[in-house]
């Protein structure tokens, strides 16, 4: 288990997110139905379940990069100002948990959809700072979320091959052993 979530940045920060995100979230859930608020109760425990399930998923499957962050638009529809809160952390992590593309097309969705929609602000002014605050943010996690992609993809060059030849060294080797390995763990027909 430590192996993998050292091994695999992507796996590690889904872990992390969703750890977070579960135990954020349940207690309002519970909060939320004690008040009687039912319906945000209900929506706050769906979240916390799919944050769950999508943790799950990337584990057992080794797929990082179909998690996503959506949550954060239900929330902010649903409850308002408070819930504009809640699309923070969104915003950045959506950068590194799935591809720029994907994290710039839904980070504009929801900047748009707030903006449209206007009922979580106290007025103008307050609308136009968020969505601005909300776009640089969204700006310096896609700069800092591509170069961290790059280094690592550079680090990851430097200790699997040889700089001379460019051919896989030892350690290439390995990982894929390792790879193949966990293969047919899973699945023991996969490895003949």
């Amino acid at each position: 288990m430590w192996y993998r979530l050292l091994d695999d940045f992507q796996l590690a920060l889904i872990t992390l997110l969703g750890a977070c995100a579960v135990i954020d979230i349940t207690p309002f859930a519970v909060c939320r139905f004690v008040i009687g608020d039912l319906l945000v109760g209900v929506i706050d425990s769906a979240i916390a379940a799919c944050v769950a399930a999508a943790v799950l998923y990337a584990w057992r499957s080794g797929d990082t990069r179909r998690t996503g962050t959506s949550g954060s638009i239900v929330i902010a529809t649903i409850l308002g100002r408070p819930g504009l809160f809640w699309a923070y952390p969104t915003f950045p992590s959506s950068h590194f948990l799935v591809d720029r593309r994907n994290a710039t097309v839904a980070t504009a969705a929801v900047l748009v959809m707030l903006g449209v929609r206007g009922e979580a602000f106290a007025s103008m002014l307050q609308m136009v700072l968020f969505l601005d605050t909300a776009a640089i943010v969204s700006l310096f996690a896609t700069v800092f979320a591509q170069r961290a992609e790059s280094q690592r993809l550079q680090l990851e060059t430097l200790a699997t091959r040889d700089p001379l030849t460019g051919a896989p060294n030892r350690r290439a080797m390995e990982q894929e052993l390792q790879i193949a390995l966990e293969r047919q763990r899973r699945d023991p027909r996969a490895v003949g």
